[in-house]
């Protein structure tokens, strides 16, 4: 979050409900940002040395926070002194981490759970067929991706990304992985509707195992190419998309191996950066500058976490940032999508749908694309 401030020259109060934020130059996001998961506006004082955050909420939203218990349960109260127009409609919400989802299910059978959202399409499609129970299936702006790497062979070539890109037959990952509730996509998620160009408009979206083997053998290798695949602990949607991926590369004269970390070796080597092609599940964004900027502009000014290096990138990421104007944005976002098409160092799969289900007397709940519960301060129980 921290590269969203860094466009900050100078606070000044203007007066008792009044900032003024001078920046350094234009960023068209930066109000965004600023009302994004990564930053918040805390009461100097208010959080000690900051610790304080991990367990305490300071905010003006429609509910309050009334007990936190970190990695079980999170209480909500209703914050009489909303200032919004539209006054939350619940007296609390409780939100239980329950690990098994099948024991959710459980608990939505039995009534003592009243909403969940599932990970696991399995399980959501169990919730569908509960007479008791309404479900709920809606886009988001979340993809599954084969993160390339940009600095280790083979994928370091252009054409070996490209040939991993026509191998991968992404239809019957969506299937096979996603259960068939979610959407195929180009560059962007179906969900951050007005940006994301439709996968047809791309190039190498279309499976072509010929195309692909072509395109290795112009990349100098004369037979099977070895290539490893790093997947992480804890995403069944990743694990269960492997083994069509390593089928379909195969198809193509690509030999993959995978290997499986946990979350803390993953994260180790991403901030590095320095991971192999990895299995990622991300996104949760409204902008493309905020979904492209951090991640493929080189550094310093982004992470370039894939290690891409792409001259091209950084100056339609920086044109994107610098123009204000949604109309005159959208032809800048619209090139930069054909470019990660053409030159895939990341390969979307497909974008999962956010499921949830609920008992039949929770009403008004409205998804939010980006997965947060922005809905529930709309919805209400019918008793």
């Amino acid at each position: 979050g921290a590269n969203d401030l860094f466009s900050i020259k100078q606070i000044d109060v203007v007066d008792r409900h009044t900032v003024r934020f001078t920046l350094t130059a234009p960023v068209a996001t930066f109000l965004i940002n600023l009302a994004g998961k990564y930053n918040g506006v805390v009461p100097k004082g208010a959080s000690g040395d900051g610790k304080e955050l991990f367990v305490k909420a300071i905010g003006t939203g429609p509910f309050a926070v009334a007990e936190f218990d970190p990695s079980r349960r999170l209480a909500l109260k209703r914050n009489l002194a909303y200032w919004g127009a539209q006054k939350p409609l619940l007296d609390e919400i409780i939100f239980q981490a329950i690990p098994d989802e099948s024991s959710v299910v459980a608990g939505l059978r039995t009534g003592q759970v009243a909403m969940a959202e599932f990970s696991s399409a399995l399980n959501y499609q169990v919730a569908r067929g509960i007479a008791t129970l309404d479900t709920v299936q809606a886009s988001s702006t979340r993809w599954v991706v084969l993160d390339l790497a940009g600095d280790q062979e083979p994928t370091s070539r252009l054409e070996v990304r490209q040939a991993i890109a026509l191998a991968i037959d992404r239809a019957a990952i969506l299937q096979i992985a996603g259960s068939g509730l979610g959407q195929r996509l180009g560059v962007l998620p179906p969900g951050m509707k007005g940006w994301a160009l439709p996968w047809q408009e791309l190039p190498n979206q279309q499976r072509d195992v010929a195309k692909a083997k072509a395109l290795l053998r112009t990349a100098g290798f004369a037979g099977r190419v070895p290539m490893r695949i790093r997947n992480i602990v804890g995403f069944p949607a990743l694990a269960a998309a492997l083994p069509v991926i390593v089928d379909n590369l195969k198809e193509a004269g690509i030999d993959a191996t995978v290997e499986t970390v946990d979350g803390g070796v993953w994260i180790k080597d991403w901030i590095v950066p320095q991971s192999p092609p990895t299995m990622n599940d991300w996104g949760g964004f409204v902008d493309p500058d905020q979904t492209f900027f951090r991640h493929f502009h080189s550094a310093p000014g982004g992470k370039d976490f894939r290690r891409w290096s792409n001259k091209k990138a950084d100056e339609l990421l920086e044109t994107g940032r610098a123009t204000l104007e949604r109309a005159r944005r959208k032809p800048i976002y619209d090139q930069l999508q054909r470019l990660l098409a053409e030159d895939p160092i990341s390969i979307p799969l497909y974008s999962p749908d956010l499921l949830y289900a609920m008992q039949k007397s929770l009403r008004g709940f409205q998804p939010h694309p980006t997965g947060f519960y922005y809905g529930l301060r709309f919805a209400w129980l019918e008793r």
